[in-house]
Parts: C-alpha cells; structure tokens; sequence
C-alpha cells in the first residue's frame, strides 16, 4: 500500500480517516487507543440519564398497558351488568 498523495484521499473517501489513522499505528498503539476509549465510555455518565429516563418511560407503559387490560375488563362487565339490568 503506498501513501503517495493521491492514495491517501481514496482511503479517506472510501474507509473513513479514523480507518486510515488506525491502519497507519502499531498494533499496540492501537490497543491503548481502543482500551483508553472503553475506559473512558465506562467512566462517562452524560449517557446514563438518557439511559434511565427510557427505561423508567418503558416500565410505566408497561404498567399502563397492564392496567388498561384489566380495566377495560371491569369497564366491559359494568356495561355488560347496566345492559343486562335495562332489559329485565
């Protein structure tokens, strides 16, 4: 692979620079690259509360969901009762 200068735009059009930078260092550098980056995303909090709030709204639709179900039963066996005690 030569790194003249009209190789190096080619790569850069078709990989992506972080490919080429990646392709350019040892395999060690490229190791504490990649270490140093999953330490950093462990540490990082600023994702969390995204995280937490989608949850908390999943759970509460579940909880809704749940709830309608058996309160469109209790809604259904009132009428059914109201219809029932309107024909007698």
């Amino acid at each position: 692979m030569r790194c003249g200068s009209e190789v190096v735009p080619q790569m850069l059009n078709t990989t992506g620079w972080r490919q080429v930078l990646l392709a350019a260092k040892p395999r060690s550098l490229r190791r504490r690259i990649m270490k140093n980056l999953f330490v950093r995303l462990w540490r990082e909090e600023e994702g969390q509360d995204l995280t937490e709030y989608a949850l908390l709204v999943v759970l509460i639709a579940l909880a809704a969901v749940t709830g309608m179900k058996s309160l469109a039963s209790a809604i259904s066996n009132t009428f059914a009762n109201a219809a029932a005690n309107l024909t007698t």
